[in-house]
């Protein structure tokens, strides 16, 4: 794509469709044969990546997903228009819509996985959400993990089970500390307020569950650790054979990310103290 993207108008809507209501989306050849159409959009709320406030939908998706239509504009000569519609249900209910319906957008806090990968399709990666870990206020701070023995003797670890947190947990804390004791919480909100009430507890989460603890003003400290595993990539999730696919492909690309303006984009609404974090 083009280094610099022209300004041209867009239009934001928000809708929410009674039970039983199709989204209002159209697939990439009848907007491309009609010159203008409706991209679809069914989002779990996420601080700083997609929030409604102010009677706005606002965050990093969102800035990107008018970058796009921009783009769209730019190279095609197209006016898409933006949908939103917030998904009542949880993720897992999101992921079941976006599966069973044709062009609609899912934006949540996702990771691309294979395992994923076998029921939808994703854009490219357009966010890093790396782990870190995470204990609370009055526990000493940690400089390696070689450290974690000695200064978290009789420390529990609390993971959601299953999760790619408790991945992290096997892979990085047990090589040092092979007879932590877990403890297991059913979601990631029951397991930050198991740290904050709790002492002698720690665990490891993704960023954008930490970003929403420095939200929540949680009394919790993240340790400077490299934590071992790979970093989580997000992406926007389409009913598999979506051609709007390939569309993404062309637009999220590597030169993208690096961008000046993507880079705003993520301080905007992260802020700067957490940039170095997630590129």
């Amino acid at each position: 794509m083009r280094s610099a993207l022209s300004v041209v108008v867009f239009s934001v809507t928000l809708f929410t469709p009674m039970y039983g209501q199709k989204y209002l989306g159209d697939s990439w050849s009848n907007v491309k044969a009609n010159g203008s159409g409706t991209l679809a959009c069914l989002y779990h709320e996420s601080p700083g990546l997609i929030y409604y406030e102010d009677e706005e939908v606002k965050g990093v998706c969102v800035d990107i997903l008018e970058d796009f239509t921009k783009y769209i504009r730019q190279e095609y000569s197209i006016t898409l228009k933006l949908a939103f519609t917030p998904a009542k249900k949880g993720v897992s209910h999101l992921i079941e819509r976006i599966c069973d319906t044709p062009n609609l957008l899912g934006i949540a806090n996702a990771n691309i996985t294979d395992q994923a990968k076998m029921k939808l399709a994703f854009s490219p990666s357009y966010f890093a959400n790396p782990m870190v870990l995470l204990t609370g206020k009055a526990a000493p701070s940690l400089n390696s993990l070689a450290e974690i023995t000695l200064k978290f003797e009789g420390y529990t670890a609390v993971v959601v089970r299953g999760s790619s947190q408790q991945e992290f947990i096997n892979r990085s804390v047990e090589l040092y500390y092979p007879m932590v004791n877990i403890e297991y919480q059913p979601n990631g909100e029951a397991v930050l307020e198991r740290i904050v009430t709790t002492p002698n507890t720690f665990t490891i989460i993704d960023f954008i569950e930490f970003f929403k603890s420095i939200k929540k003003r949680l009394p919790v400290k993240r340790h400077d650790v490299v934590l071992v595993g790979p970093v989580e990539q997000l992406g926007f999730m389409m009913q598999k054979g979506s051609d709007w696919q390939p569309l993404w492909n062309e637009f999220l690309t590597k030169e993208y990310k690096k961008s000046v303006r993507y880079k705003k984009i993520v301080a905007s609404h992260l802020g700067n103290s957490f940039l170095n974090l997630v590129e």
